[in-house]
């Protein structure tokens, strides 16, 4: 299903409308409606190849329920060139050049009736006149950048932040997704844009994780979903010219339909427990220091309830802490940049989700401490608790010795391997 655009938004060229909308005439438009306040805050903060279907990836239905936004009529000029249709399919990026620099829009026109996808088929229902403005002079690299059309009378060019460039943007595709690309991706993992098209974070490609769908950004930790990545192909500063980027040729910037991600459902986790016990019988030490992701994930069984692949749950005293094996023992991970010794432990387990066919009454089962779930990777490597199932219900539930409440089974773990201090890790039975 797709449903109608009815968002207002308007042009801007302001960096501080980052985070709420754009503007026109002075005027500010965006979910919150309009106001001519222009000073909002700023916007800082899975295999490869196509996919098909609208689902998100972080479990998520939010591609089917995604808003094109109807850009609002200013002042009308007249020129049919002004007029900027939204997106069919994937624009030109040279569409809208005006010789060696971007050409001006005076207005764009609403189109009641068209319902779209928003897909990176048909370039994220961002128009050919968009460019995307961001100050290089941002922290760590890595800003807020805005969807704006150029509209060079939009005040004296000397009040300009000295720093703003322009750029075009396109769909990701694995050929432009090159070293050194820079990208913008969404906060918050959306596998589409947000409905106003805002909340987009800016900077040079990192590294892609091909398996999981995911774009990482220098200098920043919270990774993109490749359904929702533009890459930067031409650039503009105020008074230069009109530059191709990543040293690519002209004619090479647009992709083809066959080349965009799609959303795509969140890939299936299975880890073997036995993969973090090396030959000798011990635990193997891992190097990951990457810091957890603090975007929403339904961290269920079928994403091995967001854990590490190296993560065991350690038993210290009446509390259980997912650890990571550090010089010969297991250390507290909640945040990898301060590991806390667990050396007194009373054992360490591999564990796999819990499931009917693994468990049964009686079973001793690892559950989330305080809640019968996780919401984040952060949060999945807090503290769980050990409890006993008093009984199995049909509706996937189950009742323990520690609540009364029923707590979902799908957020549960068994322990598979055991490993103390001095012996051989062993299954158990």
């Amino acid at each position: 299903m797709t449903i109608k655009p009815n968002l207002h938004v308007g042009i801007a060229i302001s960096l501080a409308l980052a985070g709420c909308g754009v503007k026109v005439n002075g005027t500010s438009y965006g979910l919150g409606g309009k106001s001519s306040n222009s000073s909002a805050g700023s916007g800082h903060s899975n295999s490869a190849g196509t996919g098909s279907g609208t689902g998100s990836g972080d479990g998520r239905n939010t591609g089917n329920s995604h808003q094109p936004p109807a850009l609002i009529e200013g002042a009308l000029s007249g020129h049919a060139d002004d007029i900027c249709p939204m997106p069919s399919g994937i624009a030109d990026p040279w569409s809208h050049v005006d010789g060696t620099t971007p050409k001006p829009i005076r207005f764009m026109r609403e189109e009641p009736g068209v319902e779209r996808s928003c897909t990176a088929a048909e370039d994220h229902c961002v128009r050919s006149c968009l460019w995307m403005a961001w100050s290089r002079s941002s922290e760590k690299g890595v800003g807020g950048g805005v969807l704006t059309a150029y509209t060079p009378d939009d005040g004296p060019a000397d009040n300009r932040d000295p720093d703003l460039v322009y750029y075009r943007t396109v769909p990701a595709t694995r050929r432009l997704l090159a070293a050194g690309a820079l990208v913008a991706i969404t906060k918050e993992q959306r596998p589409l844009p947000n409905p106003d098209l805002s909340g987009w974070l800016i900077g040079t490609l990192d590294h892609v994780d091909w398996k999981s769908h995911k774009v990482y950004i220098k200098g920043h930790t919270e990774p993109g979903l490749l359904s929702s990545t533009r890459v930067a192909v031409l650039s503009f500063r105020q008074g230069g010219a009109i530059e191709i980027l990543g040293g690519r040729s002209r004619d090479g910037l647009r992709p083809s339909k066959d080349e965009v991600f799609l959303p795509v459902a969140r890939a299936a986790v299975t880890i073997d427990p036995w993969s973090q016990v090396g030959p000798d019988g011990q635990p193997l030490a891992s190097d990951d220091t990457r810091p957890y992701e603090t975007s929403y994930v339904d961290c269920t069984a079928a994403v091995d309830h967001c854990l590490r692949p190296w993560v065991w749950l350690v038993e210290y005293g009446v509390e259980v802490h997912p650890a990571k094996f550090i010089d010969g023992d297991f250390s507290m991970i909640s945040s990898l940049d301060h590991p806390v010794s667990l050396s007194r432990h009373r054992g360490a387990y591999r564990t796999v989700p819990a499931t009917r066919s693994n468990v049964k009454v009686g079973s001793v089962v690892y559950a989330p401490r305080g809640g019968d779930g996780f919401g984040t990777e952060a949060e999945a490597h807090g503290e769980w608790e050990r409890v006993t199932i008093k009984e199995l219900r049909a509706d996937g539930t189950y009742l323990s010795d520690a609540r009364d409440a029923p707590r979902a089974l799908t957020y549960a773990r068994i322990p598979v391997v055991y490993w103390s201090p001095g012996d051989k890790a062993e299954k158990v039975e």
